[in-house]
C-alpha cells in the first residue's frame, strides 16, 4: 500500500514538474526574448540622446555627418527591435506602437532643426526616415 501512494506521489509530482519545465520554456522563448528586445529598443532611444548631444559638441564636419549617419542607423534598429519585441509580446503591442510613434515624432519634427542648426551639409544626404509627411 505504501509503494502505491509513493509511486502515486512520485507520478503526480513528475507529471507538475513537465508542466512547470513547458510553461518555462515557453517563457524563456517568447517572453524573455520579447523584454530584451524591448530594452534594446530603450537602449536605442538613450543611444539617440547620446547621438543629439554628440552632433552638437562635434566641431569637424566629417565627424558631424558620421554621427547623422550614425543616428539613422539608431532609428533603424530602433524600429528593428521593437518590431521583435511586438511579435514576441503581442499583448503589449500598443505599447511598443506608442513608443514608436513618439520616436519617429522626435525623430520628424525635433531632431531635424537641431542637425541643421550643428551641420549644414548634413541636410543634403538626408536619410529616407526624414522624408516620411507628418500624420
Amino acid at each position: 500500500m505504501l509503494s502505491i501512494v509513493v509511486g502515486g506521489g512520485l507520478w503526480f509530482a513528475t507529471s507538475k514538474m513537465a508542466q512547470i519545465d513547458e510553461t518555462y520554456s515557453e517563457m524563456l522563448e517568447k517572453d524573455v526574448q520579447g523584454m530584451k528586445a524591448g530594452l534594446r529598443a530603450n537602449q536605442r532611444i538613450f543611444n539617440f540622446g547620446r547621438l543629439a548631444w554628440l552632433i552638437i559638441a562635434e566641431t569637424e564636419m566629417a565627424d558631424m555627418q558620421r554621427t547623422s549617419l550614425e543616428v539613422a542607423g539608431n532609428a533603424k534598429d530602433f524600429h528593428d527591435q521593437i518590431n521583435k519585441a511586438k511579435e514576441r509580446l503581442p499583448r503589449f503591442a500598443a505599447d511598443f506602437d506608442q513608443a514608436a510613434r513618439t520616436f519617429d515624432e522626435i525623430m520628424r519634427q525635433e531632431y531635424p532643426p537641431l542637425e541643421a542648426r550643428s551641420c549644414t551639409p548634413c541636410r543634403r544626404r538626408r536619410p529616407s526616415w526624414k522624408r516620411q509627411r507628418r500624420r
